[in-house]
């Protein structure tokens, strides 16, 4: 039986564009012993979807942590990995390659470090999307059925009474997702912008679902509950909840945020928007059955009425019958 080491640090986003080639990695090595690497946020996710045999959960690295790699890099060696697939292929990950073979390592790696044994030869692999990349980095490897990201196993698991009652109350609804990392305000777009779209809905009689992370104070402050069909479940959701309530959801409208990936990947008609300053939907962005991206050089500049447009002709034909507005 092989030992076989996955590399998947990333985003939220970048971690669920991975699951395509998990699954392609898992089928190859049906037989054998298949562990991934990856950091705490991603641990029961990936526990859960079944392509692993052991599931590794390590704090990323920050700055010159030296003997915190070197730990690291000694405790790999010590697993006796036969082939590692390094699908972060960072400048970090690639270290991990280059100490390994100091130490006298001889396992074949998939990646992007220089010397190993599966380089992705595309040179121009930056300018492609990430599920272009990885299932064109794990075909130089010897792996060429790479699917495309399967979330179903998240919804075999119970989703919390709150958006069960969503669900169940069989109202249509629409989720919306105006947060996203604190780190990164110029990928939002303007929050009245959030307020005048609910108000348009709530005219419409829609009931809008809002999600986002526990610590956005600001939105909870102005999605306050008691408004009329708006249910506030930011900070309540975790992943399994968002494919449950992806999967029933008339669409969703949302900034360039890894909850969007999640809920498009689930099958829910998303429009994305992107502020172009800050990154590239051809080379990262959602992807899924009916997915499409307002783009702007500064957000503040994206009108509301072009995304309420949107939300009216570019959807399901459901939402072109309920919306009338």
């Amino acid at each position: 039986m092989k030992k076989i080491l996955v590399i998947k640090l990333g985003a939220l986003g970048d971690f669920l564009q991975a699951l395509g080639p998990f699954k392609a990695i898992r089928d190859h090595y049906k037989n054998d012993h298949v562990t991934l690497l990856t950091t705490p946020a991603f641990k029961e996710i990936a526990e859960d979807s079944g392509y692993f045999n052991a599931v590794m959960a390590f704090p990323r690295l920050k700055g010159r942590q030296i003997f915190k790699l070197l730990k690291r890099i000694f405790f790999l060696k010590s697993e006796n990995f036969e082939v590692i697939y390094d699908l972060q292929t960072s400048s970090h990950t690639s270290r991990y390659f280059y100490y390994l073979r100091l130490m006298g390592w001889r396992g074949e790696f998939s990646g992007i470090a220089y010397g190993c044994t599966y380089p992705h030869k595309n040179k121009h692999r930056d300018l492609q999307h990430t599920l272009e990349r990885q299932k064109e980095q794990l075909n130089d490897a010897g792996l060429f059925d790479v699917p495309f990201p399967d979330l179903s196993f998240l919804r075999k698991k119970k989703a919390s009474d709150e958006v069960l009652d969503v669900i169940h109350s069989q109202r249509p609804f629409v989720i919306l997702v105006p947060g996203g990392a604190p780190t990164r305000l110029d990928k939002r777009w303007p929050l009245q912008g959030w307020l005048e779209i609910l108000k348009r809905l709530q005219a419409q009689r829609i009931t809008t679902v809002i999600i986002g992370g526990g610590g956005e104070k600001n939105l909870n402050d102005a999605f306050k509950p008691g408004q009329p069909f708006l249910i506030n479940l930011i900070g309540k959701t975790n992943f399994v909840d968002l494919a449950h309530l992806g999967a029933h959801a008339l669409c969703a409208l949302g900034n360039d945020t890894g909850p969007m990936h999640l809920l498009a990947l689930s099958g829910c008609p998303s429009t994305v928007l992107f502020n172009l300053n800050a990154s590239n939907p051809d080379l990262c962005g959602p992807k899924g059955k009916k997915v499409c991206y307002l783009c702007e050089k500064d957000l503040s500049r994206l009108e509301v009425d072009h995304v309420w447009k949107n939300l009216l002709e570019h959807k399901t034909e459901v939402l072109k019958k309920d919306f009338k507005g």
